[in-house]
């Protein structure tokens, strides 16, 4: 796994929620595959230029019983969700997947949430897009390597803005640590 030390320099003149509208909806549906002309999901990854970049998965009906099952565990799709990934994304997108996977390390999660149907964008999680990418998300993953570069105030605006609210930590060795909101 990489470890990041700064945020990637972002394109702040473009306009964010067009392209975190366009990245959900690409995101949304099967595609045919540009590879093998087989029906497939994909994950918008936004680049810091903020165009967006497809992560296609594996196609439909090819996962086993048993990597379908241990997705839907974690995340089932009897209630199909947006979920919003917090990374490193200055990827090349599409690639490999071990190589995108070298910056954002919870990409095979990501990868079955969106082979079982969820929606899933993924971006770098600047302050000046962030609130913005938290309406009408359920989900909400984070490298925590990015946490130093994001804003102090992000989990409360989280918990304020996303619809459901579940927001977890994926730590440096994959460990998941579920975030509850604080009570008063």
């Amino acid at each position: 796994m990489t470890s990041h030390k700064f945020m990637p320099q972002v394109n702040s003149a473009v306009d964010f929620a067009g392209t975190f509208a366009r990245a959900r909806q690409l995101a949304n549906f099967e595609h045919k595959s540009e590879k093998d002309g087989q029906l497939c999901r994909r994950v918008a990854i936004i680049l810091p230029s903020r165009q967006i970049g497809l992560q296609e998965g594996q196609p439909s009906g090819s996962a086993s019983a048993e990597m379908v099952q241990s997705v839907e565990k974690i995340l089932p799709s009897s209630a199909l969700c947006n979920v919003l990934a917090i990374a490193f994304t200055d990827v090349k997108v599409p690639g490999r997947i071990e190589d995108v996977a070298k910056s954002i390390p919870f990409l095979g999660f990501l990868m079955g949430f969106a082979y079982i149907g969820h929606n899933v964008v993924v971006f770098e999680g600047h302050p000046s897009a962030f609130t913005h990418s938290l309406a009408g998300t359920d989900l909400l993953l984070v490298d925590a390597q990015m946490i130093p570069f994001m804003q102090k105030d992000w989990l409360d605006i989280a918990f304020k803005i996303m619809r459901k609210a579940e927001i977890c930590v994926v730590q440096p060795g994959g460990q998941v640590q579920k975030i509850a909101r604080k009570t008063t």
